[in-house]
């Protein structure tokens, strides 16, 4: 089954057909500035205890506010960044 469409309409359906905590996994691939924003909806109550969340090109363009957010060492992420080549450039 695949689903197309934004993030911001596909997000709030997963809670709706898997139910709670059914995010075990989620890829970041959009425009930097949205990853937070997806985040946010994931936080209540789509992720399961120890969900993985990977997110491309945080640096370089960028996605300020998702990295403050992994990042804190006072939050509630386990954060590793992982650099490398970027096969486009």
């Amino acid at each position: 089954e695949v689903w197309v469409g934004h993030s911001e309409h596909l997000i709030p359906r997963l809670g709706q057909r898997f139910g709670p905590a059914c995010v075990h996994s989620i890829f970041f691939d959009q425009k930097g500035t949205r990853y937070h924003e997806d985040l946010d909806m994931l936080e209540k109550g789509l992720l399961a205890p120890g969900a993985l969340i990977c997110g491309d090109n945080v640096v370089r363009p960028g996605a300020p506010e998702f990295v403050w957010r992994v990042c804190d060492p006072n939050g509630a992420y386990e954060t590793q960044a992982v650099a490398h080549r970027d096969y486009g450039q």
